[in-house]
């Protein structure tokens, strides 16, 4: 359970193997070298309906995320392992350091 709770807290990222078929191979090279049979009356029909699934799913995972008892545990892992540096808050997005002058990292070879 824990591992779960760690896993909501973070940003809820789906992919879609659609999308993902589309971004890296565009014009088909991949697909129809290893699913020739894709686009053929031989390849079987999809088993789960990706949008409604998606939607289903989403729905779920957002909702887990708004539990008290969620968000208190996220917080309590987020305290112990998250960052040391002060004046953070427990959980949430902050903004990234300043990347180091260049005196600052001179210091580290002196």
């Amino acid at each position: 359970m824990r591992r779960a709770l760690v896993w909501l807290k973070r940003d809820l990222r789906i992919d879609s193997p659609r999308k993902q078929a589309l971004d890296h191979d565009p014009e088909g090279h991949y697909q129809r070298r290893w699913i020739p049979e894709l686009g053929t009356p031989a390849y079987p029909r999809p088993i789960v309906d990706e949008r409604s699934q998606l939607a289903r799913i989403k729905t779920l995972l957002y909702g887990l995320r708004a539990r008290p008892e969620v968000r208190e545990e996220a917080d309590a892992i987020q305290q112990r392992h998250g960052s040391r540096k002060s004046g953070l808050p427990p959980t949430g997005r902050g903004q990234r350091a300043a990347p180091a002058g260049p005196d600052r990292q001179r210091d580290l070879f002196e």
